[in-house]
């Protein structure tokens, strides 16, 4: 009876259904389904009136019978914003939009983090090994307990020790770390540690070149300037050079790679070192040398020139050739370099050495150069050559210069016992005295340098009395027997004096002639003009050059 009471719009659907309590009817009244009771909204203005008693209500919230408003109020809510909103701005399609969003974002954030080297190691990460949790100790009992590093240096975290050691824990994939190591891995672990350790102690961040050098998956073997050779089935360094083989270091520029700091000590544990060759940097100590390593043969450090320590040189008594121009050496010469006794090449050139030489070279048997220019060195070549004398190097000295040193004396008969002289320079000396016949017996001489010698033709008597020239000062013919000789330099020693012999147009690959300076008078022999190899002939005014070919020039 309630529903016939009910009054609608007759704009509504005839098939709109109404639900009222718990029981749905059509417009007829008939029960059409068991739901929950559900009225439809009266449109604008619509009363409803309830037949038992009276009550009527607007369509305001405020008069909805308690029973019905809330379920009322709900379902409406949902009808309106579905009916008024399109699909595309439902707050459902907004939230799922978002989502998306923020997990791509997050997925794109994941991606980029595993491609840098930070994700990858992260990405590689496995739970670490009794191995991995004993490298530590296991690093320590070689390194330290073996005596190659000081627990102070190995754990002070300023050290290039401590750095090394960081680094072979952390970055090297080369070195193995067992339980029991092998002797090939022992070797190798050591190896690395030093060559590390070489890196760090002369600022191996700041070379020209180091390629290859701490990538920790590379054979040390092909780190640059790094040589290497397999010895009783262990792959040993055998060098460590910037410069090529056969680099005398006389070029104050090639090899340098901006090496700074004092050679590290461990350096001594590579024993089968044969070659260091750091020409050209800032090297400043070499005290490793004092323990080794003894199998050294070939040392160049020209031109680092602020060196200390040299005497630790003196160790290395297997030591064959030693370049050390320019690098620091001061105050007397140790006669402890006589415990270099195998030494082929000294070159001592550029420093700032003192004091008398005397018989400090007499037991280097197989000397072949020994080079002492620019130096304030003193003494007399019949003390300084004395290894020709004891016969040590009589058949091996091929090269010998001096030049601004203030040596002394004369020509000593023992020098020509050194027949194998391809380079002789005395330069600017006390040198006094005639230019011995002998010579002409040096048949091997290539270069022979006697200028600036101010006393140079001066005889005992009247040496540094500024007095005539004694007819010792002429030039000895025998010097034309010198066929493989192709430059003689006599320039500014003023007392020689006499002709230039015919003979020396014998000398058939003479290349320069500096006679300018000199006392030498008269005319050059057309022989010499006619020597086929002569390029230049430098001489002074009073000397006539009749040579047909621009080779004269004259010079005061």
């Amino acid at each position: 009876d309630d529903l016939d009471d009910l009054d609608f719009d007759d704009d509504d659907d005839d098939d709109e259904s109404m639900r009222v309590g718990a029981i749905a009817v059509d417009s007829s009244g008939r029960a059409i389904s068991q739901r929950p009771a559900m009225l439809p909204v009266p449109p604008t203005g619509a009363t409803v009136a309830a037949s038992d008693n009276d009550h009527r209500y607007d369509h305001d919230d405020s008069a909805v019978p308690p029973q019905t408003q809330s379920t009322m109020s709900v379902e409406d809510s949902k009808t309106s914003v579905d009916t008024k909103r399109p699909w595309y701005k439902s707050s459902t399609l907004l939230w799922l939009v978002v989502g998306f969003l923020i997990v791509m974002a997050a997925a794109i954030g994941i991606g980029l983090y595993f491609a840098s080297d930070e994700g990858k190691k992260d990405a590689e990460t496995v739970p670490p090994t009794e191995i991995d949790v004993l490298r530590g100790p296991i690093l320590r009992q070689y390194i330290v307990d073996g005596g190659i590093t000081s627990s102070d240096d190995f754990d002070d975290e300023f050290s290039p020790q401590f750095t090394a050691a960081q680094w072979l824990l952390t970055d090297d994939k080369v070195t193995e770390f067992s339980l029991s190591m092998t002797p090939l891995q022992v070797n190798t672990l050591i190896t690395r540690y030093v060559l590390a350790i070489f890196y760090f102690a002369l600022e191996g961040d700041t070379w020209y070149d180091k390629e290859g050098w701490l990538q920790g998956d590379l054979d040390h073997c092909t780190w640059e300037f790094v040589d290497c050779k397999t010895i009783d089935g262990l792959n040993q360094v055998t060098g460590i050079g910037t410069v090529p083989a056969g680099y005398g270091g006389h070029h104050p520029q090639e090899g340098g790679n901006n090496m700074s700091g004092s050679l590290p000590t461990e350096l001594a544990q590579l024993s089968s070192l044969d070659h260091l060759k750091l020409p050209n940097n800032f090297i400043s100590d070499v005290s490793v040398f004092q323990n080794g390593p003894k199998s050294l043969r070939e040392i160049n450090l020209a031109y680092n020139p602020s060196i200390e320590n040299h005497e630790s040189l003196f160790s290395l008594t297997n030591l064959e050739y030693l370049t050390m121009v320019d690098s620091g050496w001061k105050g007397l010469l140790a006669t402890d370099i006589q415990k270099l006794s195998s030494l082929r090449k000294l070159d001592l050139s550029r420093n700032n050495l003192k004091g008398k030489l005397t018989d400090h070279f007499k037991s280097m048997y197989q000397l072949e150069t020994l080079f002492l220019d620019y130096n304030e060195l003193k003494g007399t070549l019949d003390d300084i050559l004395d290894c020709c004398r004891s016969q040590s190097c009589d058949g091996t000295l091929k090269e010998f210069r001096s030049r601004d040193n203030p040596f002394s004396g004369t020509f000593p008969t023992h020098l020509f016992a050194c027949t194998s002289l391809q380079q002789f320079h005395i330069v600017q000396s006390k040198i006094h005295g005639s230019i011995p016949s002998e010579f002409g017996l040096l048949s091997e001489l290539v270069d022979l340098d006697l200028s600036l010698n101010y006393y140079l033709g001066e005889d005992d008597l009247n040496f540094g009395t500024n007095s005539s020239v004694s007819s010792a000062a002429v030039l000895p013919s025998e010097l034309g027997n010198l066929r493989n000789l192709e430059l003689l330099t006599l320039t500014g020693s003023s007392f020689i004096s006499g002709t230039v012999p015919t003979e020396y147009g014998q000398m058939t690959s003479l290349v320069e002639l500096f006679l300018d300076r000199t006392g030498i008078t008269g005319t050059i022999p057309m022989p010499v003009c006619e020597i086929p190899s002569l390029r230049r002939i430098t001489h002074s005014s009073v000397v006539t050059c009749p040579c047909p070919r621009p080779i004269c020039f004259a010079r005061e």
